[in-house]
């Protein structure tokens, strides 16, 4: 989301992340794997409907391992598209290439299957659960908002890393113990030659989850439940707050009844307009508004005993973020600006891609013991999705440096 007007000596933003799609490794060699349907196994089975049609189905078992089925809805999904593909094309060779592309995924799928059947490398003691239900439908699944102001239930399509497919940068992780296993292993993989502890480590599973927390009460509403296709993040992040707060609450000051989420933003873009600059294109133009948006909601709604305060460079930590979710508090994070524009020009002040221009809601952290070291990721609501998704902090930090300085430039409101 564009945030124009923004001062240079305000946003404390930040500069070049050089990203890669994180690609698929497995340090054991292809082995063909027969499949069978007349008992419970692992993986999908490729069916044949009345109607002439294949389709993909998943398998349930309940000692599958949380990332082998996330691997698994990847290459369920991709086979699914290229069969499509194949449906629908009239031109042989891409008929060809789609029909190539559905056994790849076919043949990938079963690999996954035998591994985790035979091996414990997808394992990551401490996070078990099931993406996949005993009727094989897919668990990754979230509500979204229509422009005619309808909603619907749709299958959240994933890279092979457990990011949304078309996720910029380090966040919009789906399923944060893929995207563990996938960073392990491409570390691994740089690692010439491996050594033999982490080789063992590896086929011993890769970690574990050592710590983790969400915020209680926090509703899942997106920006586009309350207006379509504008850019009121900060507006749906600070309603989140209030709502949060409101939904411990019986009585709120002196109503006798709890406001709803509606009419909690209509208060605070009210305010917003009047006091920030707001608009539906630049948003809250200034970060460092936040707090103060925040405390003109908290008093509107009786909440006197609480504050917010913006927190920059050192001070906008992981450590500060984790310890509101031990304090049961979801908190902003601005994840800073790209351009900032001046009358005469606009400087280009970073190449952040993970929710560049945009403010997300913090409300949990997961801490990754591995192989390779610790992974600290940041639990959110980030206002487009009405699931959780991930941000992996470690490596949003090293983007997150003003012009190239070695300041952090992103700011987090607190409140407490």
């Amino acid at each position: 989301m564009k945030k124009v007007g923004i001062l240079i000596s305000k946003i404390l933003v930040v500069a070049f992340i050089v990203t890669t799609i994180l690609e698929y490794y497995s340090s054991i060699s292809f082995v063909a794997v027969s499949y069978q349907t007349d008992k419970k196994v692992y993986g999908i089975n490729l069916t044949t409907r009345a109607s002439g049609s294949d389709t993909m189905n998943y398998i349930y078992d309940d000692q599958y391992s949380t990332v082998a089925q996330g691997l698994l809805i990847y290459y369920g999904q991709q086979w699914n598209y290229y069969n499509n593909l194949a449906k629908n094309t009239e031109n042989d060779k891409e008929k060809s290439a789609a029909l190539a592309n559905m056994d790849k995924q076919r043949k990938a799928a079963d690999l996954v299957s035998w591994e985790d059947k035979n091996t414990n490398k997808y394992e990551i003691k401490g996070v078990e659960r099931d993406l996949i239900d005993k009727n094989g439908e897919v668990l990754l699944t979230e509500t979204v908002a229509q422009k005619d102001g309808t909603k619907v239930v749709e299958e959240i399509t994933i890279h092979l890393n457990g990011q949304e497919k078309y996720a910029k940068g380090f966040g919009q992780i789906v399923i944060p113990e893929l995207y563990v296993y996938t960073k392990v292993t491409n570390e691994l993989k740089s690692q010439s030659p491996l050594s033999d502890a982490n080789k063992k480590a590896f086929q011993n599973g890769i970690g574990s989850l050592t710590s983790n927390k969400t915020v209680t009460n926090v509703p899942n509403f997106t920006m586009n439940d309350f207006v379509y296709g504008v850019n009121n993040c900060v507006l749906a992040g600070t309603a989140r707050i209030i709502q949060t707060l409101i939904n411990r609450h019986s009585v709120i000051g002196d109503l006798s009844l709890k406001p709803y989420d509606k009419q909690v933003h209509g208060f605070i873009e009210s305010i917003a307009k009047k006091k920030y600059n707001y608009d539906i294109v630049a948003g809250v133009p200034f970060p460092t508004d936040n707090d103060n948006l925040v405390k003109d909601a908290l008093n509107k709604y009786g909440f006197l005993l609480y504050d917010a305060k913006n927190k920059y460079l050192i001070d906008a930590n992981f450590d500060a973020m984790k310890k509101s979710v031990d304090n049961n508090m979801p908190f902003l994070l601005n994840c800073s600006a790209q351009y900032v524009n001046t009358e005469c020009i606009n400087i280009h002040v970073t190449n952040n891609p993970t929710y560049t221009d945009h403010t997300v809601t913090g409300i949990g952290y997961q801490e990754y013991s591995t192989v390779v070291g610790s992974i600290n990721l940041i639990e959110v609501y980030d206002g487009w999705s009405s699931t959780p998704r991930y941000i992996d902090y470690d490596e949003f930090l090293k983007g997150a440096k003003v012009l190239n300085s070695g300041m952090d430039g992103y700011s987090i409101t607190i409140v407490k």
